[in-house]
């Protein structure tokens, strides 16, 4: 269609397209659903994935979830609350029991920083799924990994979310404090593992630090921007 002829639709058509469910509320309000649908109401914790048509995955995957998930669920919670898919007693209900899985337990840390993969119900850490069978691959090798690193990046999307839900509920003293303990606990000095600027991309208890640095744009810039403004444990300014 010519430029023309498309500003000559105009009026009635622009008007219905402004009537109609708009795609992005739709594909929001799906995006929403997934976090609300897939959370564990009592930890907090998020699937790191599901079924379109709502069938549940074997026994051994079901409940595999995610920390980085779990960061981008508790922002989902606020964008609900706002646009009035649940109440903000519901958000803040939902909210609250992530914070205390992961500033006092059952979610391990070290130095602050969380695994990858965590079991949904129990917190524990696991793998992409709990059955190490299941991980061969076709010629027979094993997966590297049975079991899930402390992640960077996952750490970082789940403090994102908690300092999020910290300014949402500005004046709610117990998810202030909650928030507070995640961020002010993230050792962003340990993650350099003797790098005077760059953070690894993680550790494991097996075998120490990975050898890959955050040295290229990604999601580095969260990561930097928070290791930089940490009150307990600050990069220097020169990462």
């Amino acid at each position: 269609m010519r430029r023309r002829e498309f500003l000559a639709i105009g009026g009635a058509a622009a008007t219905a397209l402004a009537a109609a469910p708009s795609l992005l509320d739709d594909v929001a309000e799906r995006s929403f659903r997934y976090f609300w649908e897939q959370t564990d109401p009592t930890t907090g914790i998020t699937r790191g994935r599901s079924r379109a048509d709502g069938s549940p995955y074997p026994a051994e995957r079901r409940d595999v979830g995610s920390t980085g998930d779990t960061g981008f669920g508790i922002t989902a919670m606020l964008v609900g609350a706002e646009r009035g898919w649940i109440t903000r007693a519901q958000a803040r209900g939902r909210v609250l029991a992530t914070l205390k899985s992961f500033a006092e337990g059952p979610v391990a840390n070290e130095h602050g920083w969380f695994y990858h993969w965590i079991n949904c119900k129990t917190g524990e850490r696991t793998g992409a799924t709990f059955d190490s069978a299941a991980m061969a691959l076709p010629d027979g090798k094993n997966l590297k990994r049975p079991k899930s690193e402390i992640s960077v990046s996952d750490s970082t999307w789940l403090v994102l979310g908690a300092l999020t839900a910290r300014q949402y509920f500005h004046g709610d003293a117990e998810i202030a404090k909650l928030a507070a303990k995640i961020y002010e606990r993230v050792d962003y000095q340990w993650m350099r593992n003797g790098h005077p600027t760059l953070l690894a991309h993680g550790w494991m208890p097996e075998t120490g630090f990975l050898e890959a640095r955050y040295d290229k744009y990604c999601q580095l810039a969260a990561m930097y921007l928070l290791g930089i403004a940490s009150l307990t444990h600050a990069l220097p300014a020169a990462s």
